[in-house]
């Protein structure tokens, strides 16, 4: 996706509680839009490494702010308020984001560049130093944590989406998107369906107690149309 008149990747979308929407750019950028609005109130700025790398964010109930430099391998966090990182996490190679109740960031990360084999690293609020969850999959994709602490992981190497419950290490769910990627994913506000993107230029919904794919968005991504690369819902999810 492009903004109009720019050569700006949109890479990624999070959306807060008032329905300010939150637009990762590839420039080192995130751009602040109020609920109903197409012009940015505010621009947030992330450190310039060369060609930008931001391919991710997400917004916490404190609206605190994180969003992934993949190619610097770093994660940062803005306080509310802040335009600028008021912390920064050293990761290399960090892909997907999500926070549970209690404001835990949990990151994806590959141990190379080809993106795998894929971990999972859980930080506790405001801290830089985390910890490996023992979790691996073949290609690092999406994160999402649910209202029950469950952890759902993008596989993109093998087309699935893995549902870890707390402090396991095995899954003891999957959700298959094959032939689409599980690059990023929402829930909706009873997470009843999961949204999801990955490939080609539409939203596929999956029920999430079952797993199949209930319908797939293809409207208004008009002709021509690259791959979608990121999905939000308002209102958001309970986590």
């Amino acid at each position: 996706m492009r903004a109009s008149g720019a050569e700006t990747l949109l890479y990624n979308l999070a959306v807060d509680d008032a329905g300010t929407l939150y637009v990762q750019n590839n420039n080192n950028t995130v751009t602040e839009y109020p609920k109903g609005q197409v012009t940015p109130s505010k621009t947030l700025t992330e450190p310039k490494r060369g060609y930008g790398t931001g391919i991710c964010v997400t917004v916490g109930k404190d609206g605190t702010v994180y969003t992934v430099d993949h190619l610097a391998g770093q994660i940062y966090e803005l306080k509310n308020g802040s335009t600028t990182p008021t912390t920064i996490i050293n990761l290399s190679e960090a892909f997907g984001l999500a926070l549970d109740s209690k404001n835990n960031l949990y990151v994806g990360w590959a141990t190379n560049s080809s993106g795998g084999p894929g971990h999972v690293m859980k930080y506790k609020p405001g801290a830089t130093t985390g910890h490996d969850l023992g979790i691996t999959v073949e290609y690092s994709g999406g994160l999402a944590v649910d209202s029950h602490d469950n952890l759902l992981v993008g596989d993109q190497g093998n087309h699935v989406i893995d549902i870890f419950k707390k402090g396991a290490t095995t899954p003891f769910r999957t959700i298959n998107a094959y032939p689409n990627n599980p690059y990023e994913f929402a829930f909706d506000r009873r997470e009843v369906y999961l949204y999801l993107v990955g490939g080609p230029p539409e939203v596929d919904v999956y029920n999430c107690a079952t797993g199949v794919l209930a319908w797939t968005v293809t409207k208004g991504f008009g002709s021509g149309s690259g791959s979608a690369a990121g999905v939000a819902l308002l209102p958001r999810a309970p986590q």
